[in-house]
């Protein structure tokens, strides 16, 4: 067994306890209220003064505190409420912006219910040994404050945890119903990260007499909600870039096919394909009648989002994500297409300290009636980085698409000879760049940075965004 075998099978013990542990801290911050969970910590205080009841009183404090968790226990029963709950999510949220969401409720039961409170219940994802020890040799997991806390990674795991969920949910009371009675509720929801979250059920919850306790009941509705990344304003820039003649013309904008934009009706003449008859016409003239199409010359955007990293920074990431999905957004027109092309990669075990050991180039083409904005920045949410070597995918992917491109908007995860290479290319052939890169520390000296590029510091990117055009 070699080193990244082993390696992997002690993160895989590792992230197992950390999973028992979340599981168990999880059980009882749900069931404990604020108050159980303070008597809880004076029963375990006082049982560490009171071990020698000759020189100490604690454990009467320990006694004490332990009937009253006993009889909380027993006395918050068991709650089955006759609800009929409805959800009402928005289409989609965005990282960074709170919304408020309603939950329509109504008491089916013959009696009066009181004293409740609502919880959504998120599915948790939990990540994977090569993506932990990836973050790890990255040096992204520093929100520990003690060197204790950052060796073995705990706090971090629960962030993590945190941002995997997407989204965060606050509790809320339900008011008090009568039998029959209906009423809407209302939710904030903060999104965290961007990705889909998953609702797995209604959580009912009614504290016990003593206010300890609280007893719990699930009740199964599940629903996916997408979180986009930030998305800024954009200013569209000018490009010299010429408009092409496009195979399939304007119905390539609404279905998969060869036909061009319908121009006129003429007679037929062999060679004609049979598909092009205008049988109507045919029926009122009395000779056959096919229809004339015109070929089709627009504007078409690439959109090339690099992927390929090898150190993982989810601050730099997370800011192309945020570039790429603003572009995405602001299309200059709807005269023209814009084609995303990126790195979509599945996690490998075979390749530690780098997101992933393969990957496929995607390109998903939206405008002029195909696809929709809404398809793209739901792919966007769920984008994940790759391992370096992958970027020469992408290089051969776009190299070959330049032939039906005007331009390209290129957005990098650092800058080098293979990303001064592709732009190079791409501009010696007449298509107009515009070059975005995380901005670091150390800028390399060489390759030179291009006129056509910006440095984005994750905090600046809306007023990098926001600039005026610039012509190509």
């Amino acid at each position: 067994m070699d080193r990244q075998q082993i390696s992997i099978k002690a993160t895989q013990s590792l992230l197992s306890a950390f999973r028992r542990v979340t599981t168990i801290s999880h059980w009882f911050s749900r069931r404990l209220t604020h108050a159980g969970a303070l008597i809880v910590g004076t029963m375990i205080a006082a049982a560490g003064f009171g071990v020698d009841t000759r020189v100490s009183l604690a454990y009467v404090l320990f006694s004490v505190a332990f009937s009253l968790l006993m009889v909380g226990f027993i006395a918050r029963g068991r709650i089955r409420p006759k609800l009929e709950l409805t959800r009402w999510l928005p289409k989609f949220v965005t990282v960074g912006t709170p919304v408020r969401y309603t939950i329509s409720i109504k008491n089916t039961s013959s009696y009066l219910l009181a004293g409740f409170t609502l919880e959504e219940r998120l599915r948790q994802q939990y990540p994977t040994a090569v993506e932990f020890i990836s973050r790890r040799h990255s040096g992204n997991m520093t929100r520990a404050s003690n060197r204790f806390d950052r060796i073995i990674g705990y706090p971090d795991w629960v962030e993590w945890l945190r941002d995997l969920r997407a989204v965060e949910i606050k509790t809320v009371s339900i008011p008090t119903l009568r039998s029959g009675q209906s009423t809407n509720i209302e939710l904030e929801l903060q999104p965290r990260h961007r990705g889909i979250a998953i609702f797995e059920y209604f959580g009912i919850t009614r504290n016990d007499p003593l206010g300890l306790w609280r007893a719990i009941c699930d009740l199964p509705a599940e629903e996916s909600l997408v979180v986009l990344p930030r998305i800024y304003s954009v200013r569209w820039p000018t490009f010299s870039g010429k408009r092409l003649y496009q195979r399939g013309g304007i119905s390539q904008a609404s279905h998969v096919g060869d036909s061009e934009e319908f121009r006129s009706l003429r007679d037929y003449r062999p060679g004609d394909p049979i598909r092009a008859i205008h049988w109507r016409s045919w029926a009122r003239t009395g000779r056959p009648v096919v229809k004339e199409y015109q070929e089709e010359y627009f504007a078409r955007h690439a959109l090339v989002l690099d992927t390929a990293t090898a150190a993982r920074n989810d601050e730099a990431f997370e800011a192309t994500i945020s570039i790429a999905a603003s572009f995405a957004v602001a299309q200059p027109d709807a005269d023209t297409l814009l084609d995303l092309l990126f790195v979509a990669v599945e996690f490998s075990q075979s390749t530690v300290g780098s997101a992933s050991g393969s990957g496929a180039v995607k390109t998903i083409t939206v405008g002029r009636g195909l696809g929709n904005t809404e398809t793209l920045l739901s792919i966007l949410a769920g984008v994940k980085p790759c391992a370096p070597e992958t970027f020469q995918q992408l290089v051969r992917t776009v190299t070959a698409h330049a032939a039906v491109i005007s331009s390209a908007i290129l957005v990098f995860q650092y800058w080098d000879e293979s990303r001064a290479q592709l732009v190079a290319a791409l501009k010696a052939i007449g298509i107009g760049v515009r070059i975005y890169v995380p901005d670091n520390a150390s800028r390399p000296a060489t390759p030179a940075f291009p006129p056509e590029g910006y440095w984005v510091a994750p905090t600046q990117i809306r007023e990098i965004l926001a600039q005026a055009p610039i012509f190509f």
